[in-house]
């Protein structure tokens, strides 16, 4: 058995790290609550104030499209 850890030691190890699980989960949650807060704080404070420039043109833009052609069947 040299190289290979105690049945108990492996137990041992996987509790502890099922222990550890929930508190790295919940860290990430508050790492990510806190950077969507900066990211919206930014957003609303800074020069846009809240505005999306993807949706909200000043002029509406002229698209052009095709008119429907009727088609002739071919027999």
């Amino acid at each position: 058995m040299i190289g290979k850890d105690s049945p108990q030691s492996v137990i041992d190890s996987y509790r502890k790290r099922q222990q550890m699980l929930p508190f790295m989960i919940w860290g990430l949650v508050v790492l990510l609550v806190v950077v969507g807060l900066i990211i919206l704080i930014t957003w609303f404070v800074g020069p846009g104030k809240g505005s999306i420039a993807l949706f909200a043109s000043p002029t509406p833009t002229a698209t052009s499209t095709n008119t429907p052609t009727p088609t002739v069947p071919s027999a």
